[in-house]
């Protein structure tokens, strides 16, 4: 199979091979997933670009944690109804050097999900960091009912499942984008109730206090 690899840290286009590999076996427990696209995070790019520790000592890393695609052979003790299933990835780089950058990737099966047959392999390949990140910061604000929320960067994609998740929550959010009017943004898939479009200055803050990227208020 082929796979995405970097044996030293640095730029992209320096330290980035695509090699040839033995395509993996799953052991008991685990999955094989044939995978379609490979989602890349800014933790994957800072890792390979050496400013985090998350690639650890590994001599050779095949990078990404989230991905999505195909099941497409079974360990010992799996589910035989998980064959052939469309699923989205989680952790799978996580504290291991083989990530979903290549054509195939081993894992345990509690880290896989169904991905519904009208959900685009891409889309999948999107949910798990960003999704999950965006749930975090939304629970930690306790309930959202009737409040405004202030989401910094809201054309990310952390931001994008934020929104999805407010409105969910029947909060009134307020989004800040940090981007130029001119570029076409996702704000039409949102639901959104407002949006600010000129660049935020630390005074757009004023007033709150421990500002932690999530601020709540009635």
């Amino acid at each position: 199979m082929r796979a995405a690899i970097y044996t030293s840290k640095g730029p992209a286009a320096e330290v980035l091979r695509v090699v040839d590999k033995p395509v993996p076996e799953p052991a008991a427990g685990e999955v094989r997933v044939r995978v379609a696209f490979s989602g890349v995070n800014p933790s994957d790019v800072k890792s390979r670009a050496g400013v985090a520790s998350r690639a650890g000592g590994f001599p050779e890393v095949t990078p990404h944690s989230d991905g999505a695609g195909t099941i497409d052979k079974l360990g010992a003790g799996v589910d035989a109804g998980l064959m052939g299933r469309r699923v989205w990835i989680f952790n799978g780089q996580w504290e291991r050097p083989y990530g979903t950058a290549a054509e195939y990737i081993v894992l345990p099966v509690s880290q896989v999900v169904s991905l519904a047959d009208d959900i685009s392999f891409e889309v999948g390949a999107s949910i798990a960091i960003p999704l999950m990140t965006a749930m975090h910061a939304v629970q930690s604000c306790g309930s959202l009912l009737g409040k405004t929320v202030l989401v910094p960067g809201a054309a990310g994609s952390v931001g994008f499942y934020i929104t999805q998740l407010l409105s969910a929550a029947r909060a009134r959010d307020w989004h800040c984008e940090q981007r130029r009017q001119s570029q076409a943004g996702p704000e039409h898939w949102c639901g959104r109730h407002h949006q600010l479009q000129n660049r935020v200055t630390d005074r757009s803050c004023a007033g709150t206090d421990e500002w932690r990227g999530c601020r709540c208020h009635h």
